[in-house]
C-alpha cells in the first residue's frame, strides 16, 4: 500500500508531501490544480516513462515513494528487509530521480 509520497518540480508542482490513510482516499481540486501529475508521479516511480510535457527544463525532478508490505500470516519477512536495508520493517522506499534536460 502506497502510504506517502514526495514530489519535487514535477511541472507545478515545487514540493509536494502527501500522506494516505487506510481504506479509500479522495483527491479533489480545481482544473489544473496537479491531480493528474499525482497519478504521473505514481506511474514514474513505478518505473513509467516519462512524457515530454512533465520534463523540468531548469530542476530536476524528484519522486520518493513509502510502500507498506503486508505480510501474510504464516510468512516471515527479516529477508526482505535486511536486502531492502529499511528502517522500518515492512516498509520499501522507492526513489526516482528525473534530471534536468541539457540542450
Amino acid at each position: 500500500m502506497l502510504n506517502k509520497i514526495i514530489i519535487e518540480y514535477l511541472v507545478c508542482i515545487d514540493l509536494l508531501e502527501l500522506n494516505f490513510d487506510k481504506g479509500l482516499n479522495i483527491i479533489t481540486g480545481e482544473s489544473g490544480s496537479g491531480k493528474s501529475l499525482l497519478v504521473e508521479a505514481i506511474k514514474l516511480v513505478r518505473g513509467g516513462k516519462i512524457k515530454r510535457s512533465l520534463l523540468n527544463k531548469n530542476k530536476s525532478i524528484t519522486i520518493i515513494a513509502f510502500f507498506s508490505l503486508s505480510v501474510k500470516k504464516g510468512y516471515h519477512n527479516d529477508n526482505i528487509s535486511e536486502v531492502l536495508n529499511s528502517a522500518k520493517p515492512n516498509e520499501i522506499v522507492i526513489k526516482r530521480n528525473i534530471f534536468k534536460i541539457n540542450n
